[in-house]
C-alpha cells in the first residue's frame, strides 16, 4: 500500500574487532540520493548506529519502518553481526530475524527489507516468510558496490518507482560502472508477490507541484513572526525578464524535486535577484524559516562554515554556546534542521568545500549562487547568462523611460548585464541636463581608453559625475565587509545622522549602493565594493577604517551591556551582535593589524576582547577568545595598562577553564590577583576569586574552591554586584553538592534562583531550579525533584541551553525510575543521551549504560 510518508529504518554495526566500514560514507550517498529524488519530503531515513539487539526491539517500536536497512557485517553462518554492550561482535541467527518480523509486522507496514552485509541472502529468504520483499548478498560484496546499488536504489523509490524498478536501476548502476556481476545483490520475494506492484511512494500523495505562485510572500501576523528565522530581503523592485530560467528551475521542483538550486555566472548578470524572486516562488513550501547568508565567497575572506553554521543555530537556539570542534558543530547544524521546513538561501558562494558542509536535511531547500560553476551531489544547476536583449531594453526603460530610441544601444553597451543597465538607467533618471546620447560617448570613450567591463565602466561613470565630497563617501563605505545602517555610515563620514542619510538616499538612487527596505540595511555589491576600494584614497582608508573601528567597539559594549540585563534585554543584545557581527570582526582586525603603528589601534585591540565578554562566550569558540584576548594581554603588557592586563588574564582564564587547561588558567589568575588587588578593583578581583573556584572545582578540589568562592561572594555583596552574587551562590552550591551536603546546597541554590530571577538572568534561573531538583533528589524527596527539573528545563529549552537540557533530563530520568515511574524514566533518559551525543558529551556513554542496565531490568 503506497503512502505520502515512508520511514526507512538504516540500522548499522561495525563491531571494534572487525574491518571499519564506510557506514557514514553509505548515509550520506542514500541522502544525497534522496535530496534529488522528486518526492524526497516523502522518505524519512532514519540513521541509528551500533546497533545491539535489544535496540532492535526499541528501534521497530520507536520508529514504526516502512523499509529496514541494515549495514554491516553477515556471516556464512547465515547470522548477521550487531555489537555487544562493549562493542564487540554479537551474532543474531536467521531465526531470530525472521521471528523479530513475525512480531513488528503484523500488520503489514513494513514493506521491504535490505540487507547490505555479505553472505545474506539466507536471512533474506527467511525475513519473506513475514515481508514482502528483502534484498541480500549471496556472497561478499565490496562497499563501493554496496553504497552505489543502496544509493541509487532509495532514488529510484523516491521517484515513485516500484521495489523491482528501483531494483532494476541499482543494478544497472552497477553495470554501468563496470563491477562485476557476482557482486550484485539478489531480490527475494515473498510467494504470490509482485515486486512491480509494489509502489511505496505514491505520487499523487506527494506535495503538490510548484507551478504558478504568485511572487510576494504570505502574509503572516507580524506577532508570530520570528525575524531570525526569517531574513530574506525582497527581490529588486524593478527585476525585468528571466522568464525562461525561472520557468526551468521551477520545473526542476516538479520534475525531479531537487532540493538544491544553483545558479551561476559572472559577476552583475542577477544572480542574487533571481534566487531572490525563486526564493518568494518556495516560500509556501518552506514556511519554516527562511536564511540568507552571504558567503562572501567572491571577497578575500569568505565566511567560513562554522561562523555559517552558527548563524542557522543560534536563530533556533540563541543562547547556545558553540564548540571548537566542527564535527559537533555540524551535529548541532543538521540537528536543529532536521524535520524544518527551511529554506537556505547561500549568496555568494567560494566553491563546492564551502558549500558542502551546510547542506541541511532533505526537509529542507538550499538556493546557491555563485561565479563559478559548483560541482554537489544533488545540485540542480542553471548558467545564468546575460539578459536578452528585449528585456534589457524594458529594464532601462522601466527605470529612465527619457532613454527611448536609445535603449538598444545603450543596453547593448552595458553588456545586457542587468547591473550595468540599473546603473546607466538610474544615472539618467537622476540627470535630466546629461542626455542618452551625452551618456553612451561617455561610455565609449571609457570603454574605448580603458578597456573596462561593462559594469565596472558604468560604475566608474557614475563615480565621475558624484560631487567631490560624494565620492569620497561611497569610497569610504568599502570598508563595510557587509550590510551597515545610517547610523554606521554617519559614524564613518563623521556627519550628522540627518546628513548622512541624505547622502545615502542619493547613492541609492543612482544605483551605487543596495538597499534592503524591510530591515533598513545597505551594502555595497561586489563589484562597487571593488571599484570603491580603488579609488579610495590611503589616507581615507586609514580614516574610515579607524573610525569604522570606534563606532563598532561601542556597539559591542552596547550589545554586551544589553545581554547582561538579563530577560528579553539579553536576547536583543545577542541579536544586535549576530546583526553586526562582520563589522565588529573587521574593526578588531583592523585594530590587530595597526596596533603597531596607531595608538588608538593598539588601544582598540585591547578594549574589543573585553567590552563583548560575556557575549563572546556565548558567539566565539575558546580557542577564538584566546586568540583575541592574547593579542589584548600582550598590548597591555606593552603599554602598561594593567587594568587591561587584568581584565585580558581573567577572561583569558574563562576560556582556558573551558577547555579544561585549569594550570594555564590558574596562573593568568594568579596574575590578574595581584593587578587587580594592587590597582584596588574590587570587582575584578571579586571575579577573578570567583574564576579561582572554578578553576579549583573542575580539578575537585572542592574545599580549595568554597575558600575562592566565600572571598568572590563577600565582594560582590560589598559593591553591591547581585548577578556576580547570583552566580557564585549558585557555584558554591555545587561545591557542597559534591561534598554530599545537600541541605547546604540547597540553601545556596535558593538563595542564588531568588537573584537570578530579580536580575533577569535567564540561564542561571535555568540551572539553579536543575541543581536544585538535583539536591532534592539527593535527599530522596523524588517528586519535588521533578517538579523543580520541569521548570528548569523549560527555561533551558526556551534560551536553547542544550547542554542544560541534556543534563537535566538525565537528572530527571533518575528521579522519576526512583518514584517507579520507569517507562517515563527510559525516555528521559534516552532524550538526555540523544542531546548529549549531539553535542559529544562525555558523559554520553555514563546514560547509554545505565538505559541498558534498565532496560535488562524491565525485561527480566
Amino acid at each position: 500500500m503506497a503512502t505520502n510518508h515512508v520511514k526507512i529504518l538504516f540500522l548499522a554495526a561495525n563491531p571494534n574487532e572487525m574491518a571499519p566500514l564506510a557506514l557514514g560514507e553509505e548515509v550520506r550517498e542514500i541522502e544525497a540520493k534522496i535530496r534529488a529524488a522528486q518526492h524526497r519530503d516523502n522518505l524519512e531515513l532514519i540513521p541509528k548506529g551500533a546497533v545491539r539487539s535489544d535496540d532492535l526491539i526499541q528501534y521497530f517500536n520507536q520508529y514504526p519502518p516502512h523499509i529496514v536497512h541494515f549495514s554491516g557485517y553477515g556471516s556464512p553462518a547465515d547470522d548477521i553481526i550487531l555489537v555487544d554492550q562493549e562493542g564487540k561482535a554479537k551474532s543474531v541467527s536467521k531465526q531470530a530475524l525472521s521471528k523479530l518480523f513475525q512480531v513488528f509486522n503484523n500488520e503489514g507496514n513494513i514493506r521491504l527489507v535490505v540487507l547490505n552485509a555479505c553472505f545474506s541472502r539466507p536471512q533474506a529468504e527467511a525475513i519473506t516468510e513475514r515481508v514482502d520483499c528483502a534484498i541480500g548478498m549471496d556472497k561478499e560484496i565490496d562497499k563501493r558496490a554496496a553504497i552505489l546499488f543502496t544509493a541509487s536504489f532509495y532514488r529510484a523509490i523516491g521517484f515513485g518507482r516500484s521495489i523491482q524498478g528501483a531494483f532494476d536501476q541499482g543494478i544497472l548502476s552497477l553495470q554501468l560502472e563496470g563491477i562485476a556481476e557476482s557482486l550484485k545483490p539478489e531480490l527475494v520475494v515473498r510467494a504470490g508477490v509482485d515486486p512491480s506492484q509494489i509502489i511505496l511512494v505514491n505520487p499523487s500523495l506527494a506535495l503538490p507541484p510548484i507551478t504558478t505562485p504568485t511572487v510576494t510572500a504570505p502574509t503572516v501576523s507580524a506577532s508570530s513572526v520570528n525575524p531570525l528565522l526569517h531574513q530574506l530581503p525582497p527581490p529588486p523592485r524593478d527585476f525585468t525578464g528571466r522568464a525562461t530560467e525561472l520557468a526551468e528551475l521551477l520545473d526542476s521542483i516538479n520534475q525531479d524535486g531537487s532540493p538544491i538550486f544553483g545558479i551561476y555566472g559572472m559577476g552583475g548578470v542577477g544572480k542574487t535577484a533571481l534566487a531572490l524572486v525563486l526564493s518568494q516562488h518556495l516560500v509556501a513550501h518552506y514556511s519554516g524559516a527562511q536564511f540568507y547568508i552571504d558567503l562572501l565567497g567572491a571577497g578575500q575572506s569568505p565566511l567560513s562554515v562554522a561562523e555559517a553554521m552558527g548563524r542557522v543555530i543560534h536563530a533556533y537556539l540563541p543562547t547556545l554556546q558553540l564548540p571548537d570542534d566542527l564535527a559537533v558543530l555540524s551535529g548541532i547544524y543538521q540537528s536543529v534542521l532536521q524535520g524544518q521546513r527551511a529554506l537556505l538561501m547561500l549568496d555568494n558562494a567560494r566553491d563546492a568545500a564551502q558549500i558542502e558542509p551546510l547542506l541541511p536535511p532533505t526537509s529542507c531547500a538550499v538556493i546557491v549562487t555563485s561565479r563559478q560553476h559548483i560541482q554537489v551531489a544533488g545540485l540542480k544547476h542553471i548558467h545564468l547568462h546575460t539578459l536578452t536583449p528585449p528585456d534589457a531594453h524594458n529594464l532601462l526603460l522601466k527605470i529612465a523611460p527619457r532613454i527611448g530610441k536609445d535603449a538598444a544601444a545603450l543596453a547593448r553597451r552595458c553588456g545586457y548585464l542587468p547591473l550595468a543597465l540599473r546603473l546607466a538607467a538610474s544615472f539618467l533618471a537622476g540627470r535630466p541636463n546629461i542626455s542618452p546620447q551625452d551618456y553612451l560617448r561617455m561610455l565609449n570613450d571609457m570603454w574605448t581608453r580603458l578597456e573596462m567591463e561593462p559594469v565596472k565602466a558604468s560604475l566608474c561613470l557614475s563615480y565621475k559625475q558624484l560631487k567631490a565630497p560624494m565620492r569620497s563617501q561611497w569610497c569610504a563605505l568599502n570598508v563595510f565587509p557587509g550590510s551597515f545602517d545610517d547610523a554606521a555610515a554617519a559614524a564613518v563620514w563623521d556627519l550628522k545622522l540627518d546628513m548622512a542619510q541624505d547622502r545615502l538616499s542619493s547613492l541609492l538612487a543612482y544605483s551605487m549602493i543596495e538597499w534592503n527596505e524591510d530591515n533598513g540595511r545597505y551594502w555595497l555589491h561586489d563589484l562597487s565594493r571593488d571599484v570603491a576600494g580603488a579609488n579610495l584614497s590611503v589616507v581615507n582608508r586609514a580614516t574610515s577604517k579607524q573610525r569604522h573601528a570606534a563606532y563598532y567597539l561601542n556597539l559591542l559594549t552596547e550589545a554586551n551591556a544589553s545581554y547582561k540585563k538579563g530577560h528579553e534585554a539579553m536576547l536583543q543584545g545577542l541579536k544586535l551582535f549576530d546583526h553586526e557581527r562582520p563589522n565588529i570582526e573587521a574593526g578588531h582586525a583592523w585594530a590587530k593589524d595597526c596596533r603597531e603603528n596607531n595608538d588608538e589601534a593598539a588601544r582598540y585591540s585591547m578594549a574589543y576582547p573585553n567590552a563583548g565578554a560575556h557575549v563572546f562566550i556565548l558567539r566565539q569558540t575558546a580557542h577564538e577568545r584566546i586568540a583575541w584576548l592574547g593579542i589584548s594581554l600582550s598590548v597591555a603588557q606593552y603599554h602598561l595598562d594593567e587594568d587591561q592586563e587584568a581584565q585580558a588574564l581573567g577572561n583569558m582564564a574563562l576560556a582556558y577553564i573551558d577547555i579544561n587547561e585549569i594550570p594555564r588558567a590558574i596562573e593568568c589568575l594568579n596574575r590578574c590577583l595581584l593587578l587587580s588587588h594592587k590597582n584596588r578593583n574590587r570587582q575584578q578581583e571579586g571575579y577573578a576569586l570567583d574564576y579561582m573556584g572554578w578553576a579549583y572545582s573542575n580539578s575537585l578540589k572542592i574545599h580549595e574552591a568554597i575558600k575562592y568562592y566565600e572571598q568572590a561572594l563577600s565582594i560582590f555583596q560589598e559593591i553591591g554586584d547581585q548577578r556576580s552574587e547570583g552566580t557564585t551562590l549558585g557555584k558554591l552550591g555545587v561545591a557542597y553538592a559534591v561534598l554530599n551536603k545537600p541541605d547546604c546546597a540547597i540553601e545556596f541554590y535558593e538563595k542564588g534562583l531568588a537573584i537570578a530571577r530579580r536580575v533577569g538572568n535567564w540561564r542561571g534561573e535555568g540551572i539553579a531550579l536543575g541543581n536544585l531538583g538535583e539536591a532534592q533528589a539527593q535527599c530522596r524527596n523524588f517528586t519535588r525533584a521533578v517538579e523543580l527539573l520541569e521548570q528548569g528545563f523549560a527555561i533551558l529549552q526556551e534560551i536553547g541551553d542544550l547542554r542544560g537540557q541534556g543534563f537535566n533530563r538525565d537528572e530527571m530520568s533518575k528521579s522519576l525510575y526512583a518514584l517507579g515511574r520507569r517507562e517515563e524514566a527510559i525516555s528521559s533518559a534516552e532524550a538526555a543521551f540523544e542531546i548529549l551525543t549531539q553535542i559529544k558529551d562525555p558523559s554520553a556513554p555514563n546514560v547509554q549504560k545505565r538505559l541498558a542496565l534498565w532496560r535488562r531490568e524491565i525485561e527480566e
